[in-house]
């Protein structure tokens, strides 16, 4: 569908610079954590952790080692760091690049690994 007015143009441009510019964070993000990344792709892989569609990493079992919370804390901490500089850059709210990086980490998910669904399931992918 085509815009029809200067306003849809504009929002339109600015949804798929703003789906741009966190996919490049992220792969940014993951580039620079390789290590960590390996370490929760071993999580999600015991089904330990998964995404959530928030944007964030959730623990599946809330029984885990300390080590594996302390990770996940660690993750999500730096992911709301890059979360809130994309939302003050783009002038949108951090719930909005929450939500768009959540659909984008959950797409790029492994098939048979859990990811929390927006009704607060794990399920798998």
């Amino acid at each position: 569908m085509m815009p029809n007015n200067i306003t849809q143009i504009f929002q339109f441009k600015s949804l798929w610079q703003l789906n741009a510019i966190i996919m490049l964070a992220l792969a940014s993000l993951l580039l620079s954590q390789h290590a960590i990344a390996t370490d929760i792709g071993a999580l999600k892989a015991q089904k330990i952790a998964g995404e959530q569609s928030n944007g964030y990493v959730g623990l599946i079992k809330t029984d885990a080692d300390t080590a594996a919370k302390n990770l996940v804390d660690e993750i999500n901490a730096k992911r709301k760091n890059i979360y809130q500089k994309l939302a003050t850059k783009q002038q949108v709210s951090l719930a909005e690049i929450e939500k768009v990086a959540g659909a984008h980490n959950i797409s790029k998910t492994p098939s048979g690994q859990l990811v929390k669904d927006k009704s607060g399931n794990w399920v798998s992918k």
